[in-house]
């Protein structure tokens, strides 16, 4: 479900930051955020970093890798943390990163709420979604909810669902055994609304749509 990113559109590193940040404001978590779309230098990856380089040498993963440790490197320093990535475990109750294309984003949090037990991001670029691929994110209702738009607005909202889903899932704790379904939003056509999980799980998420694609960053609260 990737693609590279359009050119032109959103090349600023900063602008792409700010939205990201307006969006933790929405849901009062400050984020500190971090971009990158060059790959991080091999001199500064660390003994863990380097394992993990060795393991996924000549994979189609290596490139997305290199510049997720590059962005999460950069998130890291700027929250005055070592910025060993290979110490960094997800899902994390502080920190999440999203890939698309050549851009990777890190997002991360000072000090953990005490009532947020989870953040996620997720970027898409814009793109046609294959209606047929809406179950494997999508519950039952959430698609028939799809059904009231025309075939425009029910690709965008099908992408826009994808970014929300994956950052639920990302802002999921202990999610290796978790689904994209397991997740449901209460209203799948707001661009600002919560979510509840399976196991009492419960979210709140917000999403920003422009020309390239779709954002999204979501966190998870205490049951």
């Amino acid at each position: 479900m990737r693609r590279e990113r359009p050119p032109g559109l959103l090349d600023a590193p900063a602008a792409f930051a700010a939205v990201v940040r307006a969006l933790g404001t929405i849901l009062d978590v400050p984020l500190v955020v971090a971009t990158s779309d060059q790959a991080v230098e091999l001199e500064e990856l660390s003994r863990l970093e380097s394992e993990a380089f060795s393991r996924l040498a000549g994979s189609l993963r290596l490139p997305s890798w290199l510049r997720g440790r590059a962005a999460l490197k950069r998130l890291l320093r700027a929250l005055d943390e070592p910025d060993d990535t290979g110490l960094v475990r997800f899902p994390h109750p502080r920190l999440s990163l999203t890939h698309a294309g050549a851009l990777a984003i890190a997002v991360g949090t000072r000090h953990q709420r005490l009532d947020v037990t989870g953040v996620g991001v997720d970027l898409e670029w814009a793109r046609a979604v294959r209606p047929e691929a809406s179950r494997f994110y999508l519950q039952p209702e959430e698609m028939l909810e799809l059904q009231r738009l025309t075939d425009a607005e029910a690709n965008a909202a099908r992408l826009r669902l994808w970014t929300v889903k994956e950052a639920l899932f990302k802002a999921t704790p202990q999610n290796e055994n978790a689904l994209l379904t397991d997740v449901s939003c209460a209203d799948p056509l707001a661009l600002t609304g919560t979510a509840w999980g399976k196991r009492a799980e419960r979210y709140a998420y917000a999403t920003q749509a422009f020309g390239a694609g779709v954002v999204t960053v979501a966190v998870s609260y205490l049951a």
